[in-house]
């Protein structure tokens, strides 16, 4: 069974906590994790206008910014158009350092959950090449509309 989690959820209740009730209630031992997204929607504590889950801190991140949640490796994006991603809004969280031997302690396994919007500079010239050469369109990182 697998859970989405957000950096905020995490950072707020704490790593361990989330796992405690994850597995006890739902039992999940697959955690997706919302790792490079511009959308507030997956990363953020929850978008402004809907109701705010019953834990956690009860406040919208009103100065979200997003990007890499996890420590971006320049070396292998130097020839790319995907510059300075790294997320501000947690400071110098690496999502992935936090969760993954916490999670690998309980045998929980670990997923990636990207997205990528209209928001970083220079995505129009990401888009997505049919094998027939012609052009399917923007696209995301993570191959989805």
């Amino acid at each position: 069974m697998g859970h989405s989690c957000r950096a905020p959820r995490l950072l707020d209740e704490g790593t361990e906590k989330v796992l405690d009730i994850l597995q006890e209630k739902a039992c999940v031992n697959t955690l997706f994790l919302a790792k490079f997204t511009y959308g507030n929607g997956i990363a953020s504590r929850q978008l402004k206008g809907y109701p705010l889950p019953d834990h956690g801190v009860q406040a919208y991140d009103e100065n979200f910014h997003g990007g890499n949640y996890a420590t971006p490796h320049s070396q292998y994006y130097k020839n790319t158009v995907i510059q300075d991603t790294k997320a501000p809004d947690h400071g110098n969280l690496d999502i992935l350092e936090t969760v993954i031997p916490v999670a690998r302690k309980r045998g929980v396994k670990g997923r990636r959950k990207n997205s990528f919007t209209e928001l970083v500079e220079s995505c129009s010239s990401i888009a997505e090449l049919l094998c027939q050469g012609s052009s399917g369109g923007k696209r995301s990182i993570a191959g989805r509309a």
